[in-house]
């Protein structure tokens, strides 16, 4: 089972993206990592018919900027470090593709701006250990 994802960040804008694959969908889809998004998965509108089954009603979500958007709500299968999950996502109005707090719970997400990387892992625990010991040794 893998215990990490990778994903980059854009240059000109340094916004973290990871690229997720769908099991209903051929393509895989680039997301916006967003932690001021409540949400799991926010996409527009227009594939909802090809990644979900038939929505389940209306949910409001807020992103980072404080704005509230609402949109309808399915399921679909995503996989996850490389296991299949079912996930909540919303699909709204919007040009956005958006990865929020509610997928990574449960996750240590590492952005390395510089080299334009990201790490997401299952836990940080390993990461942390590493680095406290690292400098109780000096």
């Amino acid at each position: 089972m893998t215990r990490s994802l990778s994903g980059r960040v854009v240059a000109n804008t340094l916004a973290p993206i990871l690229k997720l694959k769908f099991l209903s969908f051929k393509k895989s889809l680039d997301f916006e990592i967003d932690t001021g998004f409540s949400g799991s998965l926010l996409l527009p509108i227009e594939y909802a018919e090809y990644l979900s089954d038939a929505p389940k009603g209306t949910e409001f979500f807020q992103q980072a900027n404080g704005e509230v958007i609402g949109g309808l709500v399915g399921t679909a299968t995503v996989m996850w470090f490389q296991q299949p999950k079912l996930v909540d996502v919303c699909f709204a109005e919007t040009n956005v593709f958006l990865l929020g707090r509610k997928l990574l719970r449960h996750t240590c997400l590492s952005i390395d701006f510089n080299r334009r990387t990201l790490k997401l892992s299952r836990s940080c625990r390993s990461q942390t250990s590493k680095k406290f010991s690292r400098k109780s040794a000096n």
